[in-house]
C-alpha cells in the first residue's frame, strides 16, 4: 500500500483494518514540512492556523481525494513530504490548504 495522506487518515479512522503497512499518524517533520509546503506566500495569520490544524490527530481530518497526491519517503531524511502536481502548483496548495480549513466538508 502507497504511503499516502489518504491511506493514513483511513488507516487512523479505521484501525481495526490497519496491517501497520502505513503508519497511523504524521511525525513532527512530516506535520513541520507538510505546513511548510502548502503555506509557502501565505499570511502569518493563515500559517499559525494551519500549523495548530496540522497537530490534530489523522482520525480528525476529512479525507479529500487530492490527499492521494501528498505521499511520504521514509528513505529521505531531508524532505519526506511529496507532492505530485496534475496542473498548477498554486492552485493545488491551495485546494490543499482549504482541505485542510474545512472549506469543502
Amino acid at each position: 500500500m502507497e504511503d499516502n495522506l489518504s491511506n493514513r487518515i483511513y488507516k487512523a479512522k479505521f484501525p481495526e483494518r490497519n496491517d501497520f503497512t502505513v503508519p497511523i499518524d504524521l511525525t513532527e517533520q512530516e506535520k513541520s514540512e507538510y505546513a511548510l509546503m502548502i503555506t509557502k506566500g501565505c499570511r502569518a495569520n493563515t500559517k499559525a492556523t494551519i500549523r495548530r490544524l496540522v497537530e490534530v490527530p489523522l482520525s480528525l481530518w476529512s479525507d479529500h481525494g487530492i490527499y492521494r497526491r501528498v505521499t511520504f519517503d521514509q528513505a529521505s531524511a531531508n524532505y519526506p513530504v511529496n507532492y505530485c502536481c496534475g496542473q498548477e502548483w498554486r492552485s493545488e496548495m491551495r485546494t490543499l490548504r482549504d482541505c485542510l480549513l474545512g472549506k469543502f466538508d
